[in-house]
């Protein structure tokens, strides 16, 4: 996650992407489910079970809500290398890309 200078969280697209060079431990680095994310026991708040909540805030961003459950624990995040995998899209007809919504 990005943020200006006074401190506010930056809009997404103005994130780096992939946090290149960095490995974290970190609250700010932000897991995205594409390439696999580990969440051990007792790292995601209680509340992330809250279908009724969840489907109201955030419906088409899973990412966001683990992030949320995450940071509602303190719960630093890390990236097991330092460089990002890259993620190879599966082209299907008719395949709906929920950062459409999101991102764009």
């Amino acid at each position: 996650m990005k943020y200006d200078d006074s401190g506010d969280l930056m809009p997404y697209k103005e994130w780096d992407l992939e946090s290149p060079n960095y490995q974290g431990p970190s609250l700010d680095l932000f897991p995205t489910g594409v390439g696999g994310v580990l969440y051990a026991p007792g790292q995601l708040s209680t509340e992330v079970l809250n279908q009724e909540v969840f489907l109201s805030l955030c419906p088409k961003a899973d990412d966001v809500w683990l992030k949320a459950m995450s940071l509602l624990k303190g719960i630093l995040c890390k990236k097991i290398s330092k460089k990002t995998a890259p993620f190879w899209p599966i082209r299907i007809s008719n395949n709906y890309e929920l950062y459409k919504d999101n991102v764009i």
